[in-house]
């Protein structure tokens, strides 16, 4: 929710450009000091309270950095035992550990959940022809809609067992595209894989992991619950400076495993070493090498090669490639990531939400990649008719949350196709990517030279593209710019309304709004007055959803009835029946004797509502439950 605000505050303010500017380029780091003092820098302006990070370099040498407090009330510095909360890199271990249980013959990606565990509900209209596969739950392939609020809701908080949790709420899991078609990150496609795990091999899912992979790694500073160990050594989670309650996820096992620096390095190195550790073998390196890869979807048998892999993810800097893991909780933010060909991993944690994780990873980045020759990326093939004909504007067409929805088709892609070449990127918010023709109908990245564009035949939606994780379907250029355009008239036709009542409003009350005919006065503060009380009720929904967002303990006041999600219920509706009721407002008084300005000002504002009210509607969002 609070990337919706953002999103919609961006829109509002036209805050971005179509182009957007290049990251600025600082002085090249050479040697780890450097490293530590740019580090340093970062921290000196992040409101995170302490950060840990590690660097495996090339020889197999680790480099430490620690800054900061792993609690401010106690004056607890962050060391490298020190415990953090990991968020989504949670997944790196679903997938290895269906990974494992594949290479003993007990499971196989192709196997269909419905034979795996028909115990758990889940809707999937195409299962005839494109059945719910376990590689489904692993690649965010399943079609399933981002877990609702309700089934996030921690239950008296305590951990509960994931076939509990899935039972909480399965509204959620229901495909919206055919299986393998499209990819949309999803939390409860590896939880569901997580229950696999336990069921298959008899065993809890958190002991399978202790057994199977933290032990012989020797992680013995990680784990998912709540343990006197973990309390003791806990970095405490802090959003907006304040300290943040421990809270139990319900998709703990997608989601909720804590670790030292320590043990995180043990991981990466596992990871480094394609499945062996000091220990001995862990995993095959062929099973390692399978969770980097995106496959078993239709853009992936396209030839894309950026994208999700079985529980792993992708990122580039400087034309190279690293694989890895993201993850966000509520106070928390880390990133492992690492590079089999130059032998390196990094690790960066934080108590605190922000920019400083990313901004440190960047940096490392930088600094592994400072000497790599990368080979010079040219086209494969001379750019055809077919290519050109994808010159145009696309909507994203594989939306994370579907309640989401009307965010994300207010923000129209551009793809380019000249002679030489082509760029893609949204309109707003980030700038266009090159790209260079691929072999066959595929276009690449012209830094790493991976196939990142292709285009699938969907089966609903037609022909689409495939732009990484993303599914792009074409829209015109009206299509593309009346939605920004009619936004942009919007928030600058409220953001009028807003200010001009500061003044007409004080003069209302003491009686000094001018007058004239008989049906003047009232018609002069009639349509002031609705399409501001139309504002007013969208005021009250975006401030609920903003405290729903703001609560210490996540989901809680989303995920269930209370003030927070009543405010958005309510002032959705509020603002739906105010703008039909200003449109009559607008018929009653159209003939009064008014000033010009304030006449076509309301009748611009009340049009606008009614159009952004119908858009609304026609997602759903009008009259929302957060709760349900």
């Amino acid at each position: 929710m609070c990337r919706m605000i953002s999103l919609i505050s961006l829109l509002l303010l036209l805050a971005a450009t179509a182009h957007g500017e290049p990251r600025p380029q600082s002085a090249p780091i050479e040697n780890l000091q450097q490293l530590e003092t740019a580090i340093d820098r970062v921290m000196a302006k992040s409101p995170a309270p302490g950060v840990a990070v590690a660097l495996v370099e090339a020889d197999g040498e680790v480099w430490w950095y620690t800054s900061g407090e792993a609690d401010v009330a106690r004056n607890k510095p962050v060391g490298a035992e020190t415990r953090f909360r990991v968020g989504s890199i949670s997944k790196l271990l679903v997938g290895l550990a269906v990974m494992k249980l594949r290479e003993e013959g007990r499971l196989s990606l192709d196997d269909r959940l419905a034979d795996l565990a028909p115990e758990i509900q889940f809707d999937n209209p195409w299962e005839g022809q494109y059945p719910l596969r376990l590689v489904h739950l692993l690649n965010h392939s399943t079609g399933w809609d981002a877990p609702h609020f309700a089934e996030q809701v921690a239950r008296e908080g305590k951990p509960i067992a994931i076939r509990e949790a899935l039972a909480l709420h399965p509204h959620s899991r229901r495909s919206r595209w055919a299986p393998g078609s499209r990819t949309a990150y999803n939390n409860t496609g590896p939880l569901v894989a997580a229950y696999i795990v336990e069921k298959v091999s008899g065993i809890p899912y958190e002991e399978y992991i202790r057994q199977n992979f933290f032990d012989p790694l020797a992680m013995r500073d990680s784990g998912y619950f709540y343990s006197d160990e973990y309390r003791s050594n806990a970095a405490t989670l802090y959003r907006a400076g304040q300290p943040l309650p421990y809270w139990h996820l319900n998709n703990r096992a997608a989601g909720g495993m804590h670790s030292s620096l320590r043990d995180m390095v043990r991981l990466a190195r596992l990871l480094l070493q394609r499945g062996s550790s000091a220990g001995g073998r862990v995993l095959s390196a062929a099973s390692v090498e399978q969770t980097e890869l995106p496959q078993q979807t239709l853009a992936a048998r396209a030839g894309l090669q950026l994208s999700w892999g079985l529980g792993n993810s992708v990122f580039h800097h400087n034309g190279v490639v690293f694989y890895g893991h993201e993850g966000s909780l509520p106070g928390a933010s880390a990133v492992l990531a690492y590079q089999p060909a130059l032998g390196v991993a990094h690790v960066v944690m934080a108590n605190s939400n922000g920019p400083a994780v990313t901004q440190i990873h960047r940096l490392i980045a930088d600094y592994v990649t400072r000497n790599t020759v990368v080979p010079s990326v040219d086209a494969e093939r001379a750019l055809n008719d077919e290519d050109l004909a994808l010159d145009g504007f696309y909507r994203v067409d594989s939306p994370v949350m579907q309640s989401a929805e009307f965010l994300t088709d207010l923000v129209p892609w551009r793809l380019a196709v000249k002679k030489d070449g082509a760029t893609i990127g949204p309109l707003i918010g980030a700038p266009p990517r090159r790209l260079l023709a691929g072999a066959g109908p595929t276009f690449k990245q012209e830094t790493s030279g991976k196939i990142a564009l292709v285009r699938v035949a969907d089966p609903l939606a037609g022909e689409v593209l495939h732009y990484g994780p993303q599914t792009l379907k074409r829209v015109s250029a009206i299509g593309a710019y009346a939605p920004l355009l009619i936004a942009a008239l919007w928030a600058l036709s409220a953001a009028t309304a807003l200010l001009l009542a500061l003044i007409w409003l004080p003069r209302w009350l003491f009686g000094r709004l001018a007058k004239g005919a008989k049906d003047a006065p009232a018609a002069r503060l009639s349509l002031r007055a609705w399409p501001l009380l139309t504002l007013v009720a969208m005021l009250i929904a975006l401030l609920g959803a903003k405290l729903a967002a703001a609560s210490r303990i996540p989901y809680v006041l989303a995920g269930q009835i209370s003030a927070a999600s009543l405010m958005v219920f309510a002032g959705t509706i509020a603002f739906f029946l105010c703008a039909l009721w200003s449109l009559r407002i607008w018929f009653r008084y159209r003939g009064a004797d008014i000033n010009r300005f304030v006449r076509g000002h309301a009748t611009l504002l009340i049009a606008l509502n009614l159009v952004v009210g119908i858009y609304l509607l026609a997602y759903g969002v009008i009259g929302i439950r957060l709760w349900a």
